[in-house]
């Protein structure tokens, strides 16, 4: 659906209006199985139409790239290839399904020839900013972060608020304040990252994996990448879960969503609840 005038697009239609852009954004839930498949048809209707995207992922690390393109690069590629990649990211304890669903994107990558990046910081320098924010930092921290320079205010409000109520309540303002710290520091490093990418590789779509709330409102990754190449063009589309305002008569969050099923999940404050209680 389109949200400048509630046009139901047909997938030609979208493809259609992926055609001219340079960066596309497919903004996920991270656990929906059915968003990582949408993506995954996505990329392909592009290689039948013709395009030759990049993919880039939040759920990679800029420094992780080398072992991306290394896999991608192979002409073929067994279970102790995807073992190797898997351990060599880090995600060897992680679930299994998780793995799956940016591993069978990365395949995809791989029997097409395509290149494929990490965008986001390494988990060492996210873990050092939740715990020190960003005036915590050794000067060697912070020369290895990629600002953009942009500020907005407006969104500073916004983005406390939604960690606030993220975090059940629980969270006190310093430490609020230090995730912020680490989600502008993640906006910027994946806007950054874009802005090389699409240097890079003109006339390529580069093809955005990641969180839904890094674009939401062609806020974060969207308006920092806009200040670095306010003349590229960008498709903004939005996977969102049935079964919220969105979706019954709501302002749409992106400029262009795509409904799909809800997963199933638990009350996500029972956590906090029960940490709180020992």
């Amino acid at each position: 659906m389109r949200a400048d005038d509630g046009a139901k697009l047909t997938l030609p239609q979208l493809l259609a209006q992926m055609q001219d852009a340079d960066v596309i954004y497919l903004g996920e839930r991270h656990d929906n199985p059915r968003h990582h498949a949408i993506q995954a048809e996505i990329i392909n209707q592009l290689l039948a139409a013709g395009r030759r995207p990049v993919l880039g992922f939040e759920f990679f690390s800029r420094e992780q790239s080398g072992f991306l393109l290394q896999y991608v690069a192979r002409k073929d590629a067994d279970k102790q290839d995807q073992k190797r990649l898997r351990n060599r990211l880090g995600w060897g304890p992680r679930r299994d399904d998780s793995w799956t669903f940016y591993f069978g994107l990365l395949e995809i990558a791989r029997q097409n020839g395509l290149s494929a990046f990490g965008l986001d910081l390494p988990e060492a320098m996210r873990t050092r900013l939740q715990r020190k924010g960003l005036d915590g930092l050794t000067q060697f921290e912070r020369s290895m972060l990629h600002s953009t320079g942009f500020a907005n205010e407006a969104y500073r409000a916004k983005m406390l608020e939604q960690l606030k109520a993220a975090h059940c309540g629980y969270g006190n303002e310093d430490y609020l304040g230090r995730l912020y710290d680490t989600w502008i520091a993640r906006n910027d490093t994946m806007a950054t990252a874009l802005a090389e990418l699409v240097d890079e590789y003109p006339g390529r779509p580069v093809v955005v994996i990641l969180g839904g709330g890094h674009v939401v409102e062609n806020l974060g990754v969207y308006e920092r990448f806009a200040h670095l190449r306010p003349t590229a063009r960008q498709l903004n589309l939005g996977l969102v879960e049935h079964g919220n305002a969105y979706d019954q008569g709501g302002p749409l969050p992106y400029p262009v969503v795509w409904f799909t099923a809800p997963r199933e999940r638990g009350d996500p404050c029972e956590a906090f609840r029960r940490r709180h209680k020992q």
